[in-house]
């Protein structure tokens, strides 16, 4: 009887073990940014640049998020082939934004990699008026400040599930996701964009931005917060996406 109850014990182990969730699995940059813009996972791809300050992240806790002043901030990240995908990626973040850049095409670049807007292989975390503009964002003067969406690289029809417009100086978890033939976009857990990708991979030779695109006449700077960012080389599932916005 010992034998057996022992042995259920170890079965039912045996099953949790495999049912929890490992957030470890294909990470290949973190940024927690506890005072420092180094990467904390164990691919080290560590920035060359960092200029940037440290505020409050999402809790109030001093010095425990990236920010970014829409005008001169930005962190630069060597291309590394761990930073480039296949046909699946996510990216995960806290997002705070704090103003809208006003340039050319009313562009706000959260992170980068690659130096143009339709360059092949490039991917990218972003919000702007191009979709409520209808696409007349580069031709209309000031940026409309109310009905600026987050989305990703999508290359195919878009929808737009639940429009929710971009609030300054509001925490929002970001997680965009690319599996396969789809991309989707989770703001704090909720879906809202999803689109076809037909692109067979997200590679380049192009260094990784965050802050800005890496563009002379568009540089699309980003004005606002950041914090625990992660970009993964595989498709995150919903419960490790909800484990990571309740870390």
């Amino acid at each position: 009887m010992q034998k057996f109850l022992t042995l259920i014990v170890f079965l039912l182990y045996v099953g949790f073990c495999k049912a929890q969730v490992n957030l470890q699995k294909g990470l290949v940059a973190y940024y927690p940014f506890n005072g420092t813009a180094k990467d904390e996972s164990t691919c080290k791809n560590n920035p060359v640049v960092a200029k940037i300050s440290y505020g409050p992240d999402k809790n109030g806790s001093k010095n425990k998020a990236a920010i970014f002043n829409g005008k001169n901030n930005y962190i630069q990240i060597p291309n590394h082939s761990s930073l480039n995908f296949a046909d699946s990626f996510t990216i995960c973040a806290w997002v705070k934004v704090e103003d809208f850049y006003a340039g050319p095409c009313h562009g706000n670049r959260i992170l980068m990699k690659g130096d143009e807007d339709y360059q092949q292989g490039n991917y990218f975390l972003t919000f702007d008026d191009n979709a409520y503009t209808n696409s007349r964002n580069c031709i209309i003067e000031k940026p409309d400040t109310t009905h600026q969406l987050f989305y990703g690289p999508v290359n195919g029809k878009v929808s737009y599930l639940k429009k929710q417009y971009v609030r300054k100086n509001k925490w929002n978890f970001l997680c965009f996701i690319v599996k396969g033939e789809t991309a989707s976009l989770y703001v704090n857990g909720v879906l809202t964009l999803e689109g076809e990708n037909d692109a067979s991979s997200f590679d380049n030779a192009d260094d990784l931005f965050i802050g800005k695109m890496n563009h002379y006449k568009f540089p699309y700077w980003f004005n606002g917060a950041l914090d625990e960012l992660r970009l993964y080389n595989r498709a995150i599932s919903a419960k490790e996406m909800n484990l990571l916005r309740r870390k």
